[in-house]
């Protein structure tokens, strides 16, 4: 496998159309007495982010608020070369909004906890708004011909997205948050080419995917890798195989290492739309997922799920992938930087609560043994 060109883009520069999950992620270190961190996230929001710093033009669609939280979330996409004509801020709307906590403890594995409550008064936070299926001709007719499009939500506008373009010859990439029964999550298994899934969100077998079966299929195994099943016009081996995760040294943070393998695979087999896909054979995809492993394994180092974008150059984030696919140990450095407007953004986050708390309260309140409220698993 040529590492060196696993960064490479064809020409013309690859189009890249999102749809599921975006919001603004408020990262709270328990290991750090500073202010949390603030960035854009969601699975579709760092598949974007993360394919735009590898070079794509990337799309996100998505319904926000006209909040402060959008402003934030709508910079932080812009500052990584995202495109975000098409994220609708809605006056009647909130933008949704995730809080990581990495919490205190003496283990090695820094397990991480998603909340999507209010850290003093419990009230929800703004939650994820499917788009409109009466918006569906609108947007598309005025976004470019993507050679990729991801969804991981269900909806009948996402369907009905991902249909059109996978007429016109794009990738189709589902990765669902767990495995459902009905009439829509079948729709979504039956027009994705790619379809990637955890198995720590879906008890359920592969078989349940029902009797379609996409060009590929991965399903992620935590620490231990994952597994893959290709079913492409040059292997049509129905046959699992493993691949080995890349060891971690200095694990900081797991959040977000399955969007950067996404993203990985996307970028090596996406480029060229769905006939590259379907032409690739069993050392293709393995090339591929080893480079979203590589990704994955870089990201663990730093906290939040893109913290490495904010600490490397692209140079030193390439020379850092090369070492690990190489089995050497990378040289990274973490520099934190807190961005001025979290006390007001951390004040007027939640509508039920009339607390003027300073981040610092916050960040005492999340960490605090005895004091969390109760987390919920993405």
């Amino acid at each position: 496998m040529n590492r060196e060109g696993l960064f490479t883009l064809k020409s013309p520069t690859p189009i890249a159309v999102g749809s599921g999950l975006i919001a603004l992620d408020i990262i709270i270190d328990g290991w750090e007495s500073e202010s949390p961190i603030l960035s854009a996230g969601g699975s579709c929001g760092n598949v974007m982010t993360i394919l735009a710093y590898l070079g794509w033009h990337a799309y996100p669609i998505a319904r926000i608020g006209n909040d402060l939280a959008a402003n934030v979330l709508t910079a932080d996409l812009s500052r990584f070369g995202v495109h975000i004509d098409f994220l609708q801020r809605e006056k009647s709307g909130h933008t949704p909004i995730v809080i990581e906590t990495i919490p205190v403890g003496t283990s090695i594995s820094r397990t991480h906890f998603f909340s999507f409550t209010c850290p003093h008064c419990g009230a929800p936070l703004p939650r994820h708004r499917a788009i409109l299926e009466s918006s569906v001709q609108h947007v598309v007719s005025r976004l470019p011909q993507p050679s990729i499009f991801y969804f991981d939500r269900i909806s009948r506008a996402a369907i009905e997205i991902a249909k059109t373009y996978s007429a016109r010859g794009a990738v189709i990439i589902f990765e669902p948050s767990n495995i459902r029964s009905g009439k829509l999550f079948q729709e979504c298994i039956q027009v994705a080419h790619i379809v990637k899934y955890s198995h720590e969100r879906i008890d359920n077998s592969p078989g349940s995917l029902g009797t379609k079966c996409p060009l590929l299929q991965i399903e992620t195994l935590g620490s231990y890798g994952l597994r893959f099943c290709l079913n492409s016009e040059i292997d049509h081996s129905s046959d699992w195989q493993y691949l080995e995760t890349y060891s971690v040294a200095s694990l900081k943070d797991e959040a977000g290492s399955g969007d950067w393998c996404t993203a990985g695979v996307i970028h090596v087999l996406g480029q060229e739309g769905v006939k590259r896909l379907a032409e690739a054979s069993k050392e293709d995809v393995l090339g591929a997922l080893s480079f979203g492993q590589a990704l994955a394994a870089l990201n663990c180092r730093f906290e939040g799920a893109r913290g490495g974008m904010y600490s490397l150059s692209f140079t030193q984030l390439e020379s850092a992938i090369q070492d690990i696919m190489a089995g050497r140990k990378p040289y990274t450095t973490a520099q934190r930087k807190i961005p001025k407007v979290v006390e007001r953004l951390l004040k007027s986050i939640c509508s039920n609560c009339n607390n003027s708390y300073k981040p610092v309260d916050l960040h005492h309140v999340m960490t605090s043994t005895g004091k969390r409220r109760k987390k919920h698993a993405l």
